[in-house]
C-alpha cells in the first residue's frame, strides 16, 4: 500500500509553477486518498504543509523521491523532455499524468506522443 497513491512533482518557471500547484490543491484537497505535492522549491525551509488530503513539501532528493514514485499509482508532472526521459528510464511512464505548461508547444506535442505510445 502506497503512503501517497497520488504524487505530483512540480517544476518550471513562475507563475505557471504556482498556478499548477494551486490547481492541484483545489483538485485534491478533498481526495479520499493521500496526495503528495513536491513543490520544486529549493532553498526554503524543508517543512511540510497539510491542506486537506494534500501534503506539500518544498523539495526531495532522489533517494527520498524514487521509492514514492515507485509506490504511487499516479504521478502528475509537466511533460518536459527530461521528465519524460526520467520516467521512461525508471519504467514509470504508464503511471504518468502529463500536464503541458501552457504555451509550451513542445510539451504539448511530447505529451500527445507519449500518450499515443503508451496506448499502443
Amino acid at each position: 500500500e502506497a503512503e501517497y497513491p497520488i504524487l505530483a512533482i512540480l517544476s518550471g518557471l513562475e507563475p505557471q509553477r504556482t498556478l499548477f500547484e494551486q490547481e492541484l490543491i483545489a483538485r485534491f484537497k478533498e481526495s479520499k486518498e493521500p496526495v503528495l505535492i513536491v513543490r520544486g522549491k529549493i532553498g526554503g525551509p524543508a517543512t511540510a504543509t497539510q491542506i486537506g488530503a494534500v501534503t506539500l513539501v518544498p523539495h526531495m532528493n532522489d533517494e527520498q523521491l524514487l521509492p514514492l514514485m515507485q509506490q504511487a499509482k499516479k504521478i502528475i508532472v509537466r511533460s518536459g523532455y527530461s521528465t519524460i526521459m526520467d520516467l521512461s528510464v525508471l519504467g514509470l511512464l504508464a503511471k504518468a499524468e502529463f500536464h503541458p505548461t501552457p504555451g509550451q508547444s513542445e510539451q504539448e506535442y511530447l505529451a500527445s506522443r507519449v500518450a499515443e505510445i503508451i496506448m499502443h
